[in-house]
């Protein structure tokens, strides 16, 4: 397989879980989420994925999985999340077990895991009201226990996307057309100023106090780039970023910033965000979430295929920061990616 070729199709083999799947040497590559179904990518010659949803299925009781977050401390080392309950799993080689079920009027969106503080966090919506309230939750304890925050805030939209900075005191939440904030850790949550014109706020990234990115989606299926250098209290567009929806947005460091979008593109910048380039197109794709992992120095962008393979899955890895892409077939097997995230269970 040759990294020098931009645009490679080829075959992504699925594997049922078995007893002896062996560990990368380093941590897993990529957790990639299907409705109720966890897929493993762990193999970096190839896209090669495995799906234990027996295990993870019966705990989350057919529950859409939502998140996925490798937690060292203190109680798992790898936590899924379903709309309504949280399994964990500690040990290589045994099973995922129950952690958690939230009240049955929660509805959970996303949730992430600070390493610097072992914190884990979660968002979603309290829907008892009538009108979902947002709401978010932390944990201490590696998933057991939770403590909740609510936000005093109504809102419709129907996924949001959490992100912290590496030292955990900053944390960012995007839902539709709010954007929240937190600087104590997620223990508290403040709505933070932005133009809502600009459209619906679809995904976040955080690398400290002083550089955070957001992507827009407008009912004209175009998007924009936010930029927040305070902490998250206000948001500027960046004017040089003008593409469609955006789905994911990745902050490689300070200067390469990588955007998917709804439309099956993949946009770059290596200064900043003052120029722009398209790295990757396809005209029957749509991607649904990117993710990068610093320990492989990868990335990879999830969604789906449309047209004649009826929402195959897709997959697109780049080695080069987001410079050139390896994009597999239709993967039939596995319809609609939904989100991804760095590092996998131990299994």
């Amino acid at each position: 397989m040759s990294l020098n070729t931009p645009f490679l199709c080829f075959s992504l083999v699925v594997l049922t879980l078995a007893c002896g799947v062996h560990s990368a040497p380093r941590p897993g590559l990529f957790s990639v989420m299907a409705d109720r179904d966890l897929c493993v990518f762990e193999d970096p010659t190839s896209l090669v994925t495995f799906s234990p949803s027996a295990v993870v299925g019966n705990l989350l009781l057919h529950q859409r999985v939502v998140s996925v977050v490798a937690s060292s401390k203190p109680g798992g080392s790898f936590v899924v999340f379903g709309s309504q309950t949280v399994a964990v799993h500690r040990q290589a080689h045994r099973p995922f077990e129950l952690a958690f079920n939230f009240h049955p009027d929660i509805t959970i969106y996303d949730a992430t895991y600070v390493p610097t503080t072992g914190v884990l966090m979660a968002v979603g919506v309290n829907g008892s009201t009538g009108w979902p309230e947002v709401v978010f939750f932390r944990s201490e304890d590696g998933g057991f226990r939770w403590t909740s925050w609510p936000s005093q805030r109504h809102t419709y939209s129907t996924s949001g996307s959490i992100s912290f900075s590496s030292s955990g005191d900053l944390g960012l939440c995007v839902l539709g057309d709010y954007i929240f904030r937190s600087v104590d850790g997620g223990r508290s949550w403040v709505n933070s100023a932005w133009n809502a014109s600009s459209g619906l706020v679809t995904s976040v990234a955080v690398l400290d106090s002083s550089l955070a990115v957001a992507t827009t989606a407008n009912s004209r299926g175009g998007g924009m780039v936010l930029i927040s250098t305070n902490a998250g209290a206000t948001w500027q567009l960046n004017p040089n970023a003008a593409f469609a929806a955006g789905s994911g947005v990745v902050l490689v460091d300070r200067q390469t910033w990588v955007v998917a979008t709804q439309s099956g593109q993949i946009w770059r910048t290596p200064d900043g965000g003052k120029t722009w380039a398209r790295t990757f197109a396809h005209s029957n794709t749509d991607w649904t979430g990117l993710a990068y992992n610093s320990d492989w120095g990868a990335l990879l962008a999830v969604g789906y295929f449309f047209n004649d393979t009826g929402g195959a899955g897709a997959m697109a890895l780049s080695w080069d920061m987001g410079g050139q892409w390896l994009l597999s077939s239709p993967l039939d097997k596995a319809h609609m990616f939904d989100r991804v995230v760095p590092g996998t269970p131990s299994l």
